[in-house]
């Protein structure tokens, strides 16, 4: 028999300039824009959990993980976005 497994998943999306940073810290692959290009995906790990990452624009990634996780994957990004956040130049 066949189980729709779909709904396992939950996503979550990034967008804006430096989007890569963030998964860039959590993943073990390269995700910017030279060697990941608009369109690519690629199934890794991202920390402790399975993901998926899809390129959907040059700022703009998608994640995905077990949805069972997706608490988890919330937390590991936020960290990291406060991470560079506080180490981001003050706007003048």
């Amino acid at each position: 028999g066949v189980t729709d497994q779909a709904g396992g998943w939950a996503g979550v999306t990034l967008t804006g300039p430096g989007a890569a940073r963030a998964p860039g810290r959590l993943v073990a692959v390269d995700v910017r824009l030279a060697a990941f290009p608009v369109g690519g995906v690629v199934r890794t790990g991202l920390n402790h959990m399975s993901a998926v990452i899809l390129r959907t624009g040059e700022d703009a990634f998608e994640i995905r993980v077990f949805r069972s996780m997706a608490r988890t994957c919330w937390h590991e990004l936020a960290e990291v976005l406060r991470h560079l956040g506080a180490r981001a130049p003050l706007s003048a």
